[in-house]
């Protein structure tokens, strides 16, 4: 009988392996729709009707009031994307959390804003930069 458990463990658990969701697959490619909030980790990709090409880069500095925290400053954070258009025209822009910095940008005639960066922070515990996630829109204009 312990044979045929360790069998089954053989064979179930590089099962188990290939689903795995705890963290998103950075080779992933999301197709995207205009006006429609979506999500990126950082080294995902999303594809805008075969137009607008946008990946997720890097967080250039996080320095967010943490939650558990007063401050008499929001901070800011400034995430930064590569963007290819149809034409195979490619700029990185950087988008900010801070209302007071820029939170969107033209891309060809599209606009692409950003809604929200999470995690939040905390004073207890750093942000590693596969734990953030980025939620964007993009709008034609």
């Amino acid at each position: 009988m312990h044979a045929r458990n360790l069998t089954f463990l053989l064979v179930f658990l590089p099962v188990v392996g290939c689903f795995s969701v705890s963290h998103a697959d950075p080779t992933s490619i999301r197709q995207i729709e205009s006006g429609k909030e979506f999500e990126l980790r950082p080294g995902q990709q999303a594809v805008l009707a075969n137009e607008l090409s946008i990946r997720f880069e890097s967080v250039n500095g996080d320095s967010r009031c943490p939650s558990d925290v007063t401050c008499i400053q929001e901070g800011n954070a400034s995430v930064v994307l590569s963007i290819i258009s149809h034409g195979g025209e490619s700029q990185k822009i950087e988008l900010n959390t801070a209302r007071r910095f820029s939170r969107s940008e033209h891309a060809g005639i599209y606009s692409i804003e950003l809604v929200q960066l999470l995690p939040y922070p905390r004073s207890d515990r750093p942000i590693a930069t596969e734990d953030y996630g980025v939620t964007l829109v993009v709008t034609k204009y």
